[in-house]
């Protein structure tokens, strides 16, 4: 739905929530409630944890909306905050740690540079994706996230989840090289390589 409404309708609908209209707020939360639920449920697992924080999200977005500068930026300004509740989230919760975790004990070498060919990944489905994700530890899915999903800087993760910049390099290194893994073994499975 988000794709099907006119920019006009966009912009009447971000004036009525500068103005606290709860008609337009409303459309605002339903317009864009599958977008920033998805958002949150690539760092939490928890279903209350992950309604919970949409519901912090929505407040926060319509309590800040009027420091919105660009109505074009809109979503992206959304799921920043999204996200960045999400990591006070984990943060108060302990679940980011970021480790070299045994997890890396399977890789053949840590600077491996050898890429999967794109041919064989036709037989990856998104389910598959999802799946090869979650079994990432949490501070390597998250540092990949928000590398590669929500593109993030590194200095900006460092900042964000309380690391340093090179730290949060190595994850996103250590990550990718986890996820090469896995999609191996994925790729194995299906008796596909």
């Amino acid at each position: 739905m988000a794709n099907t409404i006119k920019d006009t309708d966009k912009e009447e609908i971000i004036e009525g929530c500068r103005n606290n209209d709860n008609v337009m707020q409303t459309k605002l939360y339903y317009l864009y409630y599958p977008v920033i639920y998805n958002t949150i449920a690539r760092y939490i697992v928890d279903d209350g944890d992950k309604e919970d924080i949409l519901q912090e999200t929505f407040i926060k977005i319509f309590n800040h909306i009027k420091k919105l500068k660009e109505n074009n930026l809109l979503v992206p300004w959304m799921c920043r905050i999204a996200v960045n509740l999400c990591m006070d989230k984990l943060r108060k919760n302990k679940k980011l740690h970021l480790s070299s975790e045994l997890y890396l004990a399977n890789r053949s070498d840590e600077h491996e540079t050898e890429d999967l060919e794109v041919d064989s990944l036709n037989g990856i489905t998104i389910e598959d994706v999802n799946e090869i994700l979650d079994q990432l530890p949490n501070g390597f899915r998250t540092v990949f996230m928000l590398y590669a999903i929500e593109n993030y800087s590194h200095k900006e993760i460092a900042q964000c989840i309380g690391t340093s910049e090179s730290n949060s390099k190595t994850q996103y290194m250590r990550a990718k090289i986890a996820i090469k893994n896995l999609v191996k073994q994925k790729l194995e499975c299906k008796g596909m390589t």
